[in-house]
């Protein structure tokens, strides 16, 4: 079987339907491929954001961390005053 009629094809052109399968296989191929590459970046995106997430939390982790130890440092520092005023007044 024949089909003529394309609007790729010029006069006297033809193309078979052996040829035209051929084409919508590649065309299918390449659908599936741009699929296939599209499902891979939305899952390195997430990747990402879930490390972007762990980074944040770390970070909030460590900041959290410095706070408990500044202040830790301050009520050390406000007992030593505080001996240091008692021997103060007590002398």
């Amino acid at each position: 079987m024949r089909i003529t009629g394309f609007s790729c094809l010029g006069a006297g052109e033809t193309t078979t339907a052996r040829e035209v399968k051929a084409v919508e296989k590649d065309i299918a191929a390449a659908e599936e491929t741009a699929a296939a590459e599209e499902t891979a970046a939305a899952e390195e995106t997430a990747a990402a954001e879930e490390t972007a997430v762990a980074e944040t939390a770390r970070t909030a982790a460590a900041t959290a961390a410095t706070a408990a130890t500044a202040a830790t440092a301050a009520t050390a520092a406000e007992a030593q005053l505080k001996k240091q005023q008692q021997r103060v007044y007590s002398q």
